[in-house]
């Protein structure tokens, strides 16, 4: 089931398009079976990652670590590890923009978790806590 507004599609396409200026490549929206919200691809067309966007209403030392949908992650992952290109999970914070490159071997704790109140029984789902430790801020590209 599908709850993203029109205004969080609106921040998500500005944060986009800030991605794609920054790091000076096109990201190609894709359709939400995918999975996986973008593809990373340079100039002449050729893929060469992608992308899981996220925006989040809080402050990066508001909390310890990043909940995120195990399978949002496990879908990453299986696709960098057979396409051998990068993964990567950029998030917009209140104060800052950050970004992994998520290693497809790498793995945290998975436990339940989700909405504190499940507006649907799919709220609740694995969940893997990220550490924000982990992240970096996300600036310009230096190649």
């Amino acid at each position: 089931m599908l709850f993203e507004t029109a205004e969080h599609l609106k921040k998500e396409n500005v944060f986009i398009k800030d991605i794609e200026e920054l790091w000076d490549c096109s990201l190609g929206k894709q359709p939400i079976a995918k999975q996986i919200d973008c593809i990373i691809y340079d100039h002449d067309d050729f893929v060469i990652g992608c992308l899981e966007i996220k925006i989040r209403n809080f402050n990066r030392k508001a909390f310890d670590t990043l909940m995120i949908s195990s399978k949002k992650i496990l879908t990453g992952q299986n696709w960098s590890f057979f396409s051998h290109q990068p993964f990567i999970l950029a998030v917009r914070l209140n104060d800052c923009d950050i970004y992994l490159e998520v290693d497809p071997h790498n793995t945290w704790p998975m436990r339940l978790g989700g909405m504190r109140y499940p507006r649907v029984s799919e709220d609740r789902e694995p969940v893997f806590y990220i550490p924000l430790k982990e992240f970096k801020q996300i600036t310009k590209r230096t190649t």
